[in-house]
């Protein structure tokens, strides 16, 4: 039986009033690798492997003097990802719509952003977001307007989520690169919207090893 997840929506102003729908626990569609914004097929995919008692403590610094940041940040909230799997030939048929039925074509962190609107009313104003659609063939294509601050993320402190990411999923002694990432096309459901969306997927924790991507 698949487990659900609630999600509250707030139809109005009154925060007394709260209609629950149900979202359904994604389901994965397909696994690429982005490599400088060339996407392809993934052939791998990376372990979760728990650090033994003699790893600790973490040196969360390893590898940072050969680690590549991203060379261009572009728009964050890009579909390239979404857009590239769906216009191949096999993936068409997820272009039809079914009766009744909306299909949302977005990015995880965009949804994550509206999914979680309804409770953060009271801090907007320091976050200001932007929730963006289009409409196509009667599929909505949802993104992310936002400004990112100017900060120097090339400083070790901002390496140091990638170090962790490093002892958890390394396969292999080679620098990390944030230009090379797996990424996942998922779907869930909510109500009347089927809604597929792309994501980052640094690896899996999983009891045996996949033979087929």
């Amino acid at each position: 039986m698949a487990r659900f997840i609630e999600f509250y929506r707030f139809p109005n102003s009154d925060e007394s009033e709260i209609e629950k729908k149900i979202l359904t626990q994604p389901r994965i569609l397909a696994y690429f690798k982005s490599d400088y914004e060339n996407i392809s097929k993934a052939q791998n995919v990376k372990y979760f492997h728990l650090p033994q008692h003699y790893d600790y403590p973490l040196d969360l610094n390893a590898g940072f003097s050969k680690h590549t940041f991203r060379v261009s940040k572009g728009n964050s909230s890009s579909l390239g990802t979404m857009l590239s799997w769906l216009m191949t030939s096999e993936n068409n048929n997820y272009l039809d719509m079914a009766p009744n039925r909306i299909k949302i074509y977005t990015k995880r962190f965009s949804l994550h952003k509206l999914l979680i609107k309804p409770l953060t009313f009271r801090y907007q104003n320091n976050y200001p977001r932007t929730i963006l659609f289009s409409r196509f063939k009667g599929a909505l294509y949802m993104s992310e307007s936002r400004i990112n601050p100017e900060v120097d993320d090339t400083k070790i402190s901002f390496f140091h989520h990638q170090g962790l990411i490093n002892h958890l999923f390394s396969d292999s002694s080679e620098p990390s690169d944030e230009n090379v990432i797996h990424k996942c096309i998922y779907r869930t459901n909510l109500d009347r919207y089927d809604i597929i969306y792309s994501g980052a997927a640094n690896g899996i924790i999983a009891d045996k090893e996949f033979t087929e991507m």
